[in-house]
């Protein structure tokens, strides 16, 4: 199931894998980016980001809701001091994602992810 290939790139914090789970027409909906990202290259841009950010925070799905093309997964992870609470939204077609939304709560977990995220972006 391609939801256990996403689970085992952002626990493992290797994202050389994940370009083979994304839909050509994908999109991403951020927590902090008001548009949404759309388009395989987009989609890719910021999950490697993310599993980048998410590396060694002992990231871990902890409540999960899976039908057949659909998962709500809450996870904690924790970024220096700040537990970070979230739920990512995946959902996908034939074994690929074609679109992931995060939810991230506090606010000062979301704080210190879009920092993260901006300077990994910034750097792909």
């Amino acid at each position: 199931m391609v939801v256990n290939k996403w689970k085992s790139i952002i626990e493992n914090g290797n994202s050389k894998k994940l370009e083979s789970i994304i839909d050509n027409n994908a999109v991403f909906f951020s927590p902090v980016v008001h548009t949404p990202q759309k388009g395989k290259k987009l989609v890719l841009k910021y999950l490697s980001a993310a599993v980048d950010v998410f590396k060694n925070t002992q990231f871990r799905y902890i409540n999960e809701i899976i039908d057949k093309k659909n998962m709500y997964g809450e996870f904690k992870a924790t970024l220096g001091n700040i537990e970070v609470n979230g739920i990512d939204y995946i959902k996908w077609n034939n074994e690929l994602i074609t679109e992931f939304k995060v939810f991230i709560r506090p606010h000062k977990g979301l704080e210190i992810i879009w920092f993260k995220m901006k300077n990994k972006l910034e750097k792909k």
